[in-house]
């Protein structure tokens, strides 16, 4: 996975040329732009926002809690994307192929 993260406009950015040179294997796409993060899932993506009250998480692949009331604030609050949801007693949300999510301040916008 690469992730680059330029404040240059498109137009003027390095970065923004060099990803433009680099060949894209996957075909799900997550880009962030300014304030959003866009999402668009070609085969499957998930997503969970989280906030306060913040629950234990039992991640699917490790016999591993992870309490988030211990390390987060009232304020905090935060969207996680996905191929495969990471926990198995929280609640994720599919996209279907072809969907594009808009995420802002960790919220789904419509």
């Amino acid at each position: 996975m690469r992730h680059f993260v330029d404040h240059q406009a498109a137009i003027d950015s390095p970065i923004a040329e060099l990803i433009k040179r680099v060949p894209i294997k996957s075909t799900n796409v997550i880009a962030h732009i300014r304030k959003a993060l866009f999402a668009h899932c070609s085969t499957k993506l998930h997503y969970i926002e989280r906030q306060h009250p913040f629950n234990t998480a039992a991640l699917s692949d490790e016999d591993v809690s992870v309490d988030f009331s211990a390390v987060t604030t009232p304020r905090d609050r935060v969207a996680v994307i996905v191929t495969e949801p990471l926990t198995t007693n929280e609640q994720w949300t599919a996209l279907q192929a072809g969907e594009l999510k808009v995420f802002v301040d960790g919220r789904v916008l419509g």
